[in-house]
């Protein structure tokens, strides 16, 4: 999981050009590194009166976890952004009131009232719009999550 928190004030189209750089550097970097596939799911945050940031959960080969913290830490120098990369785990945890916590619901977290409504996630409130798309993820992973969603319906239509 890699957070990325731009330092200044920017504007939103710098905003917005900053995330469209850095999905086409992240792309990069994972053809060259990590074979063929890119996966990655890329959000971006912002709450009211605050600075917005960026949320990216990419798989990284075990292997090249450093070089990819270098890497990063190349492209965001300390006076240009503050940057946060961990590994994630595959936890998924539930609160007392039903509430899924996991990487995904993190990453969600900041969906509309009616994207949220009737979801066991999270919803957060406060928050601001952003010039663009507000998530990013590859196709790889969009079909899977397509699927999983017209299997969910089908459920409980059923």
């Amino acid at each position: 999981m890699l957070t990325i928190k731009p330092l200044g004030d920017l504007s939103p189209a710098a905003n917005a050009e900053l995330v469209e750089r850095l999905w086409n550097k992240l792309g990069g970097w994972s053809r060259y590194h990590g074979g063929c596939q890119f996966f990655c799911i890329l959000v971006r945050e912002k709450h009211l009166a605050r600075p917005e940031h960026i949320h990216v959960l990419i798989h990284v080969p075990g292997r090249k976890s450093a070089l990819f913290a270098e890497t990063v830490a190349r492209w965001f120098p300390p006076d240009v952004a503050d940057i946060d990369i961990r590994p994630d785990h595959q936890t998924v945890k539930w609160t007392p009131s039903g509430k899924i916590r996991s990487a995904l619901g993190y990453l969600t977290k900041q969906r509309l009232p009616q994207a949220a409504w009737g979801t066991s996630y999270s919803r957060q409130q406060g928050v601001d719009r952003v010039l663009g798309k507000r998530y990013r993820i590859t196709r790889n992973l969009l079909s899977v999550a397509t699927a999983v969603t017209a299997k969910t319906k089908a459920a409980i239509a059923a």
